[in-house]
Order: C-alpha cells, then structure tokens, then sequence
C-alpha cells in the first residue's frame, strides 16, 4: 500500500524511482477500493470492492473488518459513496495518513468524526490501536470466468458436424479395441475332456511307492507274539502291526536329543546361567548337570526335578509340567495389583520471627495451623494442579492474644486464592497474652508437592 522508506518518496518530497516507475505504466479505467487489514505486520485480511458498497469497521459480527479497539463501536463506517467516487469518515479518536498523488497529509486524532474525499490515485492507513487498516484505489481487474462454447448458445446445424462424428467414431474404436485386448471374450476355449485326459496320463505316469524293508530277526531270538503274526500269510487274515521304518526312527532320536538339551537348560545350575545371562557355557558347570540327577540320563526317558516328573520321546510336547515347583513365578499366578500414590500436597510453617514483646507459644501456635495451610493448598491444587511457592503471614496479637489483623502475600505459581485461605486460618489461632501487651508474628509458609 503505502512505500517503504526509500522506494516512495524520498526526504526531499519528490518521487522515488519505484513510484514514478508505477505511475508511467498506470492503466486507465474504472478504479475499485483495495482494503487489507494488518496486525502485527502481516495481512491478516484482504477484499477488493468493484462496486461502490459502502465498508465498516467494529467489535460486532456486522462490520466489513472485525477491529476490537477501545472506543470502537459495534460498527462504524469507514468508507462510504459519495458522487464521484469514495469518501473516507475518519472515526473519533483514529489517526490517518492519505497519500493523493504525492502530496501527503497526515490528520491526527480528534475526538470528532471527519470526511475526506479520496481521489482516484488515494491511498493510506489508518491506525486502530495495534491493528491498521491499509487502503488503495486501483485500476478493477478484468474478471476471468469459464465460458461454454459459442456453438451451444447458436444454432445447432451451423455447428461442425462432421468433427463431432469422427471424433466420436474414433473414441468407440479406440476403447473398444483396448476393452477387448483385456476381456474375456478373446481367451481361448479350454476342452476339459482332453485336460483331464491329460492329467490322468501324467498320474499313471508317477513311479511306484518303495516297498518297507523288514528287519531281520537276530540269530538264536525266539519270535515273539507280533514277529509270528506279520509271518503269517494275509490271505483272509488280519496281518499284524506294520514294521517301524528308519525314519521314524530317527524321528525319535531327534526328539529325544530336543528334550535332553531343554532338561540341560531347564536345571538350575551354573551352566544355565552362563547361557541364558552371560553367554558362556563353563565345560564344568555342563558336566555336573551332565552327572546330577536333574540332568539327563542314558534311558529312553527325561528326569527333571529328582525323578518326579518324566517325559518321554513321542508324548505330549506340554512343557508345562517340566517347571521348577521352587520357583517364585507359577503359570497360574495372575499377578497382583499395586497402587502407586500421586504427589502429596505438604505444607512446611518456617519458624515464627516475633517482633515487640514476646511470646511464649508462638511456635506451637503456627505449627498446629500446618494442617489447615495444608488444606488451602490441596483445594488450591483442584485450580492450577503445578501450583506451588510460598506465603508470608503477618499477624498482629493483642494484648489479649487475640488475632486483630493477618496479611498474607503468595509467592511462585501459587493462585491468590491460597493467601486468603491461609489469612483466615490464621484469624481463628489463639495465643497467650504477650508479656508486653501486643506483638507481631511474621511465619513463612512453604506449599510444595511431595514427590
């Protein structure tokens, strides 16, 4: 809106460079009203008026420019028609700048209400408190809008016909050759005769399944019960159990070296340690696992916890039963809960500094207040939860004991609130008669929380 210092105009009141430039190629035609509001230098709002409405500035939702300024009211105008063009009504109270084609004016505030016709080169601001109101006639921007083709409004058989249906011919080529290339109209016809011919040839072309090979019975052993059922001929027979084949039997072999290594883990001894924690295996720690009855054994079965529990190769994979009953975790204990207490409100009563004539239960007084103190400050939490600082309290004793008067003063984050409820705590304490006939306590109170 208005030039900075040395690009407008200079000290010597002539035109800068920019500004002349600006004025050379000035372009003619009707002018509009550019308004920006600006608070804390930046645009916060910019319009532009084409027509001649008229603009208002206030504290209500009615006005152009919301401005909440002292004195301001709900809305007042700023700009308003006149006959030849804008007028500008200074409100009471604004101070105003208006630069018309180099000669610059400034109208400080006044506690009445101006009109200034602008000219057709105006601009300015106007200063409302904190926020300032930039103002500018300019040339009006052409408008720029989406138009239809003229064919539509005119009449329809001098339109190019012969384009539309070409283009048209060749959208419908064009898709349909590309929608058919990806359709299911162009696969092949599958005969599922002939494939599952195919496929029945390829199974009988499968080689045979391997016959068993049966151990053979060692020299001098009687055969037993299932040796003699599986020699006999299965002609009308029930043959007998199928022979183990090497496979399973290494199967078993397998397992059975997975539930000795889990044994030799699973003991409590050094060995264990060194694996789970420390990443070594000591070679004596393994062979005392290896000679303890924890450890494993030459049998076909797994010891663990002085033979009590036995697992053998091919059962059940349930490792629940191999846990140590000394252990102080079961896989049935659920847990327990522990609730974890939040920071206590504490109240501290500093040693009372007396003043005057003396008084002898002073400090038993302030320090059967600390719980009272110690209310204010939790109701106090309930406001502002990180509230904490202090209180000095003055009190002023008769010659009674009574309390005539308490000032308290908070300091830190601690709200004003705690200051009048520890003043009138402080009012309902009583104490013995000074031995000088009045006396002046000042106690300062520390409020913190108790991590």
């Amino acid at each position: 809106m208005l030039p900075r210092a040395g690009e407008g105009i200079g000290l010597s009141g002539e035109a800068g460079r920019v500004t002349s430039a600006m004025r050379a190629v000035r372009r003619g035609g009707p002018r509009c009203l550019r308004v920006a509001l600006v608070r804390a230098g930046r645009i916060e709002e910019e319009r532009l008026f084409r027509e001649r409405a008229e603009v208002s500035v206030g504290r209500g939702e009615g006005a152009t420019f919301v401005i909440d300024a002292p004195g301001l009211a709900a809305r007042t105008p700023v700009f308003v028609r006149g006959r030849r063009g804008y007028a500008l009504l200074v409100p009471p109270g604004v101070s105003a700048r208006i630069d018309e084609g180099g000669s610059v004016s400034r109208l400080p505030a006044r506690a009445d209400r101006r009109r200034v016709a602008l000219s057709p080169d105006a601009r300015g601001v106007l200063a409302f408190g904190e926020a300032r109101l930039l103002f500018q006639m300019v040339v009006a921007p052409p408008r720029c809008s989406t138009r239809l083709p003229r064919a539509v409004f005119g009449d329809p058989e001098r339109g190019d016909w012969t384009t539309t249906i070409i283009a048209a011919f060749s959208f419908v080529a064009h898709f349909g050759v590309i929608g058919a290339l990806y359709s299911d109209w162009v696969d092949p016809v599958l005969d599922e005769a002939v494939t599952i011919t195919g496929v029945v040839a390829e199974l009988g072309a499968l080689p045979a399944v391997p016959e068993l090979e049966v151990a053979a019975a060692p020299t001098g052993a009687t055969p037993g019960p299932s040796a003699s059922k599986a020699a006999q001929p299965s002609g009308g027979r029930r043959a007998g159990p199928a022979p183990q084949s090497p496979g399973a039997g290494l199967a078993a072999e397998l397992e059975r070296i997975e539930l000795h290594t889990l044994g030799a883990l699973g003991s409590l001894k050094p060995a264990t340690a060194g694996v789970l924690s420390n990443r070594e295996v000591p070679t004596a720690g393994l062979d005392a696992a290896a000679r303890s009855e924890r450890g494993i054994s030459d049998g076909p079965t797994l010891a663990f916890g002085s033979g009590r529990t036995r697992m053998t190769p091919g059962a059940s994979r349930d490792l629940s039963a191999l846990g140590d009953t000394r252990a102080s975790v079961r896989l049935d204990d659920t847990g327990r809960v522990t609730k974890l207490e939040g920071p206590r409100p504490e109240a501290h009563p500093g040693p009372p500094v007396v003043s005057g004539s003396p008084v002898s239960d002073a400090a038993r007084v302030v320090a059967g207040l600390r719980s009272g103190f110690r209310a204010c400050y939790k109701r106090a939490l309930d406001e502002r939860p990180e509230a904490a600082g202090g209180v000095r309290v003055t009190i002023q004793v008769g010659p009674g004991g009574e309390v005539r008067d308490v000032a308290a003063s908070a300091t830190g984050t601690l709200p004003p609130s705690v200051a009048s409820c520890v003043a009138a705590r402080t009012r309902q304490a009583s104490f013995q008669p000074p031995s000088g006939g009045a006396a002046v306590i000042v106690v300062p109170v520390t409020f913190v929380l108790q991590r």
